[in-house]
């Protein structure tokens, strides 16, 4: 045991890239201060060096002075770079928010990077000249699609005069999207702009330089791979075009969701993977260009020539690529491999690996929290360890078995398999708690897809298309070199959408693990770590699995009594109007009212919000859906809901709307997932729904008042429902006519969908009175003030959804209500955005 801590104790980079990350994350998830960050900064060396004095290291003074000199300027440069992004950006909004800057103002900017490619068109990272920014940032500039190579979208470099409404970088409303924010306000980002008119861009003066011809080039090589491939063939040059130039803005939805659902979009991504091929090729190139009789006098052999060709041509590669930041990492992960294997210091790799995760991490201290950076390292540190006991264990077991059989080349096939399907198993499961905990799916498929799917791009797309990248840039009539390869990619995605179609469960959502469960996956998997570095500590194991199984049994046990506790949740959300509410019954169900967003918005909301909500919740089943407002058309994103959270029963008023996208739903979810559609006015009496008793309070079903105007009908005809529990009663007005028998006279939480202050409040409604402590739940207007507060409800809280963005409420059976967020709703990262 005490060898296994020497191991990964001893390695002197270990202290600072602990200590970075500790500095990292405690500035930018919890935005703690300075004094207290150095206080605890110092517990780090003084336990490695109790730890070291334990493990009777030979330990040296002099040495571990320098190293934490070495860690201590490191830490504190990062911290004072977090510090001033922070101020920058503070200082940015506060300029801003002023009203005298809320108009459109003529900027001279200059173009700060490649273009980057969103759902909505493009994005480009400006750097202001002039204005009130100057020095303190960046703006992210949204620009509408285009192909890549249009003259419209500007290059890199250039200097522009733009015209803009700058707005502030501000938090999203729902804390679960909020971690994406902590990472970017520490990039440089501190303003954003949409722009839908081109003409509006003036290109004062165009950047000559190495960056734009680059980009040149790439517009050009966009063009021939696009040219090659016609117009049958357009997903096969997008695929083309995402591996091997990184431009992904001809990716439909299709292929976007195909290689989703077989667990292989991480080949659109160039990374790692890409990168380690290219030195690859770079540096058996290398090699070969040597001449032989001046190999035989390198004292060294050709090896190092070849290294000094691949870093000198590398950077050009990451230009190529778009310059993204994923490439740079990877690309700088390689650099320093490369120059490990150069000066001969190659031995441990893992503290190579720690010196490149230092490097990125002082160059990029957000990156910590990206998902690509914690996947590369992950499966590069799995593959570093790996490799070693593969060649034992080949050796040991199947090489003299396979020597008897006298195989000959079939044994280095067999050899190759047993290497690549090892490493790619265990890389899936080393990788599995960060995909589980941020994407929140994992498919079924992804090993025996990336089996199939890693070899055909590492050895045949990427290799033959960065040749054909070569030789057309030289040569623009050797573009035919992107036929066959655009051929083959064409005949892939045929049999892939053939599968698609056929497969059932290409992926499997669950709900997402809380930190514990999260410790308890990463125990599981080090648990057989040990067992197969350690094969005789049986004893060890056993005592491992079974605290992990009784750790598990009570998390199980615990979860199952918060669920069954008697108790009503509400969680409001903001969407589109009418608004979205969620009330989580007692023992885990929940019933929705809306929430689908525009079907023609790149933003799915059910999908990016809803969902993760009931994942965090344990939320498993949706068994009844209220479109309050179906005629509208407000039913993007409901599919994903019904086929992820079992909805059963969809509840309307009744009356049918020919809109195209209410009608598609009504289709699908009746066909395809047997969804049984009800109509509100069919209620005549309450029922229980998991203890909570449930009425219809509109539309009446025999008082309705007829509008002149159909589509006032159709507003008037929004339901509303009352919900009891004992002694706490929730009156959810949809916004149309209510029945006053139905209605109660006192509840203790009032929900209004949509705005008052647009239409006719019925009278019933006015003379429903709230609880003291009640909450008046409003989706807010226009106006500061949108509803007019009856006399029935000044003493109630008031709380505004378009003002506030999202509320949790849980009530118990007496009616109390507790508005406080809970703890494992939201992550370190997330918690200080307000």
């Amino acid at each position: 045991m005490r060898e296994l801590a020497r191991a990964i104790v001893y390695r002197p980079l270990l202290l600072p890239l602990l200590m970075l990350v500790w500095v990292i994350w405690g500035g930018v998830c919890r935005a703690l201060p300075f004094s207290f960050l150095f206080t605890f900064l110092f517990l780090f060396p003084l336990l490695y060096f109790f730890l070291l004095r334990w493990l009777r290291v030979d330990f040296r003074y002099l040495r571990f002075g320098l190293l934490l000199l070495f860690a201590f300027l490191l830490s504190s440069s990062v911290a004072l770079r977090i510090d001033a992004s922070r101020n920058n950006l503070e200082q940015a909004t506060a300029v801003l928010g002023s009203p005298s800057a809320r108009r459109p103002e003529t900027l001279l900017v200059r173009v700060a990077g490649f273009p980057r490619s969103s759902f909505k068109g493009w994005r480009l990272r400006l750097v202001p000249l002039t204005g009130n920014l100057v020095s303190l940032g960046e703006i992210e500039l949204e620009l509408p699609a285009v192909v890549y190579d249009s003259p419209l979208l500007p290059r890199v470099g250039d200097l522009l005069s733009v015209k803009l409404e700058l707005k502030p970088l501000k938090p999203p409303r729902h804390p679960f999207l909020r971690g994406a924010f902590q990472r970017r306000r520490f990039s440089g980002i501190v303003a954003t702009a949409d722009l839908e008119d081109w003409s509006r861009i003036v290109r004062v003066a165009r950047f000559r330089g190495g960056p734009g011809a680059v980009e040149s080039l790439r517009r050009r090589l966009y063009g021939l791979i696009f040219r090659s491939a016609g117009d049958d063939r357009k997903d096969a040059a997008a695929i083309l075009a995402a591996v091997l130039i990184g431009c992904r803005d001809q990716l439909g939805t299709r292929v976007k969701n195909l290689f989703l659902d077989f667990g292989v979009y991480h080949l659109f991504a160039i990374s790692g993977l890409h990168l380690s091929i290219v030195a690859g090729l770079l540096l058996w190139l290398g090699q070969r260009l040597v001449p032989i009789r001046l190999r035989r006098r390198l004292p060294t052999g050709p090896l190092p020539a070849a290294i000094v060709l691949t870093l000198a041509i590398l950077p050009l590669y990451l230009f190529l690529t778009g310059f993204h930041l994923p490439v740079v990492r990877a690309g700088i992960m390689v650099a320093i491999f490369l120059l490990a294997l150069l000066k001969g210091r190659l031995q441990d790799p893992f503290s190579t690996l720690m010196l490149a995760a230092i490097v990125i991490l002082w160059l990029w201290p957000e990156s910590l929290f990206g998902l690509s950076f914690q996947l590369s390292f992950t499966a590069v540190a799995t593959i570093l360890w790996l490799l070693p006991r593969l060649r034992r264990w080949w050796e040991a077991g199947p090489a003299p078995f396979l020597r008897g059989r006298r195989l000959g080349s079939g044994s280095g096939l067999l050899r190759y398999l047993f290497y690549y399907g090892s490493t790619s198993l265990a890389i899936s499961l080393a990788t599995l708690p960060w995909l589980i905990s941020q994407v929140h799916f994992i498919s079924p498929y992804s090993l025996p897809a990336n089996l199939i799917l890693i070899p055909l791009f590492s050895l045949v797309v990427i290799p033959v298309g960065m040749a054909a990248l070569l030789l057309a840039s030289l040569l623009g009539f050797m573009q035919l070199l992107f036929v066959p390869l655009v051929g083959l990619l064409h005949c892939l995605l045929e049999g892939a959408f053939f599968l698609q179609a056929r497969l059932p469960g290409r992926r499997w959502y669950g709900p997402q693990p809380t930190g514990f469960e999260e410790v308890l996956l990463l125990s599981f998997i080090l648990i057989l770590v040990f067992w197969v570095t350690y094969p005789k500590a049986r004893k060890m194991v056993v005592c491992g699995l079974l605290i992990l199984f009784m750790a598990v049994l009570g998390d199980w046990a615990w979860w199952s009594w918060r669920q069954s506790r008697p108790r009503v949740s509400l969680a409001a959300f903001v969407g589109g109007r009418p608004q979205s509410l969620l009330l989580e019954m007692p023992g885990g169900e929940a019933l929705l009212f809306n929430g689908g967003s525009y079907t023609k918005s790149g933003f799915s909301f059910p999908e990016k919000v809803i969902a993760p909500y009931c994942w965090r919740r344990r939320i498993t089943r949706i068994p009844v859906l209220v479109l309050t407002e179906p005629q509208r058309g407000l039913v993007g994103g409901l599919l994903f809901l019904v086929e992820h959270f079992k909805v059963e029963e969809i509840w309307y008023h009744g009356i049918w709307s020919g809109y195209p996208p209410f009608r598609d739903f009504n289709r699908i979810t009746r066909d395809r997932f047997g969804v049984r559609w009800r109509k509100l006015t069919s209620f005549s009496s309450s029922w229980i729904f998991n203890g909570v008793e449930i009425s219809v309070a509109g539309p009446p079903a025999n008082d309705f008042v007829m509008a002149e105007s159909r589509r006032q009908n159709l507003l008037d005809l929004a339901p509303s429902l009352n919900f009891r529990y004992d002694r706490l009663d929730l009156l959810v007005w949809g916004g149309g006519q209510v029945d006053d028998v139905q209605l109660p006279r006192e509840v203790n939480l009032l929900a209004l969908l949509v705005a008052p202050g647009s239409r006719h409040l019925p009278p019933g409604l006015g003379r429903v009175g709230l609880r003291d402590g009640g909450i008046l739940l409003t989706p807010g207007g226009r106006s500061r003030s949108p509803v007019r507060l009856l006399p029935v409800w000044k003493r109630a809280r008031r709380w505004r959804v378009k003002e506030d963005g999202f509320l949790f409420l849980a009530l118990d059976r007496e009616g109390r209500c507790d508005d406080k967020m809970p703890a494992d709703l939201i992550s370190g990262c997330q918690s200080d955005c307000e």
